[in-house]
């Protein structure tokens, strides 16, 4: 798990895609963060963070899940990869860490906006709860995006269905019923707001959980049709 998760690491910063999604969200955020200042006259980085995780977090995750398996698959390293290791649940989850490791570079240095603005009071505990919530978040957004590229040869189509899906929350609603569930962002969404509910965080969880099985049972079915 560990060795899939440092070697996909290296890999997306040994080319330029590591340093294009660092760009695009550090510059993301530094526009969301002075439209919201200057629009409420304060400094929020919980809203910040809400326009991040509705906005921005799905195109680079989609942007970075892409070629998950997506490229394994068409460049048939996927059997090598999986002769290697016979635990299909850690070549997952190590991609899926390999992710979540890339953007938790962006959001340190995103932390570094905070404690700029420290001594202004932007930092509470509503807000430490909102990051490590976003973290979360990044991990159902990538469970997502790897599943997605598991099911196609094409990186394309993979970032622009992970894309659509992780976008559609922020223009349509999924109601109130089960379908909400589905929309990952309106309940990180209502954290941001202060309705801190521990269903959420459990939805985020399991949800994550629902998209890596489903993943493993796709790998398992291209093994035995192989």
């Amino acid at each position: 798990m560990w060795a899939i998760a440092k070697k996909d690491f290296k890999l997306l910063f040994y080319s330029p895609i590591g340093y294009i999604v660092t760009a695009i969200f550090l510059a993301a955020m530094s526009m969301i963060m002075y439209l919201s200042t200057v629009s409420m006259r304060m400094i929020e980085f919980n809203v910040v963070y809400e326009y991040m995780g509705k906005f921005i977090l799905p195109i680079i995750v989609g942007l970075l899940t892409m070629k998950s398996f997506s490229e394994e698959k068409n460049k048939d390293t996927d059997k090598i990869l999986f002769t290697a290791s016979k635990n299909t649940i850690s070549i997952i989850i190590g991609k899926i860490l390999a992710i979540v490791m890339a953007i938790g570079v962006d959001v340190l240095l995103s932390l570094l906006y905070c404690m700029m603005f420290a001594k202004f009071g932007a930092i509470n505990s509503r807000l430490i709860v909102t990051i490590g919530c976003f973290m979360l978040l990044i991990v159902a957004y990538a469970s997502v995006g790897v599943m997605i590229s598991s099911l196609t040869e094409n990186q394309i189509i993979s970032a622009l269905f992970t894309i659509i899906y992780l976008l559609l929350p922020a223009f349509f609603s999924f109601g109130t019923g089960a379908f909400s569930y589905l929309a990952l962002s309106e309940m990180y969404a209502q954290i941001c707001e202060g309705l801190f509910s521990i269903n959420s965080i459990i939805a985020l969880i399991t949800f994550s959980v629902a998209c890596i099985l489903l993943t493993y049972v796709e790998m398992i079915r291209n093994k035995k049709i192989n």
